[in-house]
């Protein structure tokens, strides 16, 4: 991978972050307003043992908290060189861990051992994403990466724009 390739990966990665940050954190609200500062958040730590009053909404969830990691596991495959897929799952599971503390100490949402356990499968399936691309393409892998890695940043950044004029 050249060094313009790695220094767009990781600004993919940053943005990335970013996105996730607000999504998780403050459920792609205003974080200004989203701050209860109420103690009283619930902790999960039984796996998929959280109430399911709504199993659709549930399913949701689930599904958002594992897709919500492929990004990562891909990313850091690219950045790490050699796709270590072991590498992908730690860092998804050191960073889960990380929104979930911060969840709860910011009183912005509970924490759940589920989401961690969801958010660390995602980062793996999204190193084995980068197996399977890497078989695809070969030696262009890191361009595709890197060019899907901008458009899906730019239309991220766009909607984030979109979002902000449209809550004036």
């Amino acid at each position: 991978m050249s060094k313009t390739q790695k220094t767009l990966n990781a600004a993919v990665l940053v943005l990335y972050l970013l996105l996730l940050s607000w999504g998780i954190l403050f459920k792609f609200g205003s974080p200004v307003f989203e701050l209860t500062h109420s103690w009283r958040i619930p902790i999960n730590l039984v796996p998929f043992g959280a109430p399911l009053e709504n199993t659709r909404l549930a399913a949701q969830e689930m599904l958002f908290n594992f897709a919500a990691f492929l990004p990562m596991g891909l990313l850091v495959s690219a950045l790490a060189g050699r796709g270590r897929p072991g590498l992908s799952a730690l860092v998804g599971f050191l960073v889960s861990v990380l929104y979930e503390a911060l969840q709860y100490l910011l009183a912005v949402g509970s924490a759940d051992v589920t989401d961690v356990i969801l958010n660390t499968l995602g980062a793996l399936a999204g190193a084995g994403a980068y197996f399977l691309l890497k078989a695809i393409f070969k030696g262009r892998t890191d361009r595709v990466i890197t060019l899907a890695g901008l458009i899906i940043g730019l239309i991220s950044a766009a909607f984030i724009v979109f979002l902000f004029v449209m809550n004036r």
